[in-house]
């Protein structure tokens, strides 16, 4: 559900500020049971959402990319038009960059 989502957020957030010196990639992932154009925007605005809610909960906006990728890098390979739980999600990538 929602909730448990945004209490997961909300760990990963108090430990994200631990490291701030990383950016934070969000990257949203889908399966191919949409066309490629609705996949694009599903997870880009998935990704964009999670983005948001982390920097509600105190992470710099300056360290956060949200981008959305469709139905690719798909986690268990599928055919066209398949739905697939485990190929919808969202990954957080993260990267050092260098300290002020």
């Amino acid at each position: 559900g929602h909730a448990a989502g945004d209490a997961c957020l909300q760990r990963v957030a108090q430990t994200l500020q631990r490291y701030n010196h990383s950016q934070i990639a969000v990257n949203g992932y889908t399966d191919t049971s949409g066309t490629p154009e609705q996949n694009l925007d599903i997870t880009q605005k998935r990704a964009v959402l999670v983005a948001d809610s982390l920097a509600g909960n105190g992470i710099a906006a300056s360290r956060l990319v949200a981008h959305g990728f469709g139905a690719t890098n798909l986690k268990v390979m599928t055919g066209d038009h398949a739905a697939q739980p485990r190929n919808r999600r969202l990954e957080l990538r993260i990267s050092a960059r260098p300290g002020n």
